[in-house]
């Protein structure tokens, strides 16, 4: 479950070539042919379209894709160092620190 909200919630901040880094990383450790391919095709300049159709259009998240894909399964610290190091950083202001208090008298 924990696994779960943390995917949900970094999906949300990544981009398209984070998610086809995560296609790749996935597809080189995919136990079925056919699943790899699809990845890799998914990943590709070609499956362009399909990858907007798929993913994109259908709102699907990088956890749900991987469910659709239960033969990829890669270690996670090489799943990890290919995500991660596109994942930008998400810089904050004081304005949006939890901890500012606002005291109205």
């Amino acid at each position: 479950m924990v696994l779960f909200v943390v995917w949900h919630d970094v999906n949300l901040f990544l981009n398209r070539v984070t998610i086809l880094a995560a296609l790749l990383a996935l597809a080189a450790h995919a136990f079925d042919l056919n699943e790899a391919d699809r990845l890799k095709l998914l990943a590709s300049p070609a499956g362009k379209d399909e990858y907007a159709q798929s993913i994109v259009a259908s709102k699907r998240s990088l956890f749900e894709v991987m469910e659709t894909f239960p033969s990829a399964k890669p270690p996670l610290g090489a799943f990890c160092a290919a995500v991660a190091r596109r994942i930008q950083p998400r810089y904050y202001s004081i304005s949006s620190s939890p901890k500012l208090v606002v005291y109205i008298c």
